[in-house]
This record gives structure tokens, sequence and C-alpha cells, in this order.
């Protein structure tokens, strides 16, 4: 080379070497780090996104357990009001007031003491 290039350009030795050296280490350590906190976040809200979809089935279900049970209630103060006493048993609401509970789901537990007296109702999930 001729000119001013030639009297500035010249090869790394020594010390500036090792600092070129060094430099090119800290920049990879800063891309590492760079990853490894982006990994960390998409971790973090994958996580909460988990938990959150999670946590809505639980719900869910709970509040469909609810539901079946708020009508079989319904349908006993329905035969209650109509008839003047509590159903004998479960299959008498289904089969005179319509009740529909999806069996496959729920093990209907339904518990008469005497025809005046609410009968106690209790849904257990069915477990898969």
């Amino acid at each position: 080379m001729q000119g001013p290039e030639a009297e500035t350009f010249r090869p790394a030795k020594g010390k500036d070497m090792e600092r070129h050296r060094l430099r090119k280490f800290s920049g990879i350590i800063d891309f590492i780090k760079t990853q490894a906190i982006a990994i960390f976040l998409f971790i973090a809200v994958a996580g909460s996104i988990l938990t959150g979809i999670s946590q809505t089935a639980d719900s869910r279900d709970r509040q469909e357990l609810q539901m079946a049970e708020d009508s079989i209630r319904r349908a006993v103060v329905s035969c209650y009001a109509i008839e003047g006493r509590y159903p004998e048993n479960y299959d008498y609401l289904v089969k005179n007031y319509g009740l529909i509970v999806d069996e496959d789901k729920y093990i209907v537990h339904y518990e008469i003491f005497a025809s005046n007296i609410m009968p106690e109702i209790t849904l257990t999930r069915i477990t898969e």
C-alpha cells in the first residue's frame, strides 16, 4: 500500500491481538446473556399461560358441577311446590321433571329422610 493508509495500517501483534480477542470474547458473552434473558422470559410467559389455562379448566369443571347440582335442587323444589312432597328418588325427577344430568361425568347421591324434608343431594365427579 502506498499513501497515508500505508502508514496507519499495521497487523495486530502482542497486546493488540489480545485486546481484539478479549473484545470478541466479550461480544460472545454479551450475546449469550441476551439470549439467556430472552429464553428465561419465554419460559416465564409460557409457564404463566399454561397455569392460566389449567386454572380456567378447573374453574369450568367446578362451575359445571355446581350447575348440575343446582338443576337437581330446582327440580326437587319444583316437585315439592307442585306435588306437596319431595320426590322419592333421583329417577323420579328424571322421569317426571325432565331432569338431565351427565351421568357419564357425575354420580348423583340422593338421600331422602321424609317426604316433607329436603333430601340430601351430592354430586361426585367421576375421575377418568
